[in-house]
């Protein structure tokens, strides 16, 4: 999929994609003074290739763009554009960006962003969906996505999960006896 963008735009936003438009640029100019034909050359539109499938370049792309913001809310999606960002060295603030979309759809589907995250293998995004996971239930749910993530992440989440579980009903158990004590003492 080709993307028209604006060289400065991408150049401020990454200083990896701003090498890779030079180094187009300088391959363009170099080919067009050693052709003798007569194509048109187009050494102020160079094309580079980025290993990113477009359905994620093209999101990520824009949030290059002053004032846009937000991705589409896609879990997928999301983390993918994450992986991407960081293999680009996009800079902090598009990365805040993502991030801060990757908080609302890890809130909304925290197992399945933690999966996916997981399996992309990015901690800081499965490390935000596994806080939020531990507010749901995580006993006996099945996902597809558990089909292609690590195991070892998954198990961990879950045994934190039910030590977590433990050390609630600990307490409740604790503030159901203080309460049963306070009003045994009340009632004499």
């Amino acid at each position: 999929v080709d993307f028209p963008t604006h060289r400065g735009v991408l150049s401020a936003a990454s200083l990896l994609l701003k090498a890779k438009i030079d180094d187009a640029v300088r391959n363009a100019s170099e080919g067009s003074s050693n052709e003798a034909s007569e194509e048109v050359s187009t050494p102020d539109m160079p094309k580079v290739t980025l290993d990113v499938t477009g359905s994620i370049l093209g999101p990520l792309l824009k949030l290059c763009y002053p004032g846009e913001t937000g991705m589409p809310p896609d879990t997928r999606c999301i983390i993918e554009a994450a992986v991407a960002a960081e293999r680009l060295a996009i800079n902090s603030a598009i990365r805040r960006n993502i991030a801060d979309c990757w908080d609302a759809t890890a809130r909304t589907e925290p197992l399945r962003a933690f999966l996916l995250a997981t399996h992309a293998g990015n901690t800081d995004c499965a490390k935000v969906a596994a806080k939020y996971a531990l507010e749901g239930m995580l006993e006996g749910v099945y996902l597809p996505e558990m089909e292609h993530a690590p195991p070892l992440p998954y198990h961990k989440l879950l045994m934190h999960y039910r030590s977590c579980c433990r050390i609630a009903k600990s307490i409740l158990s604790n503030v159901s006896e203080d309460i049963s004590n306070a009003n045994v003492w009340e009632g004499h």
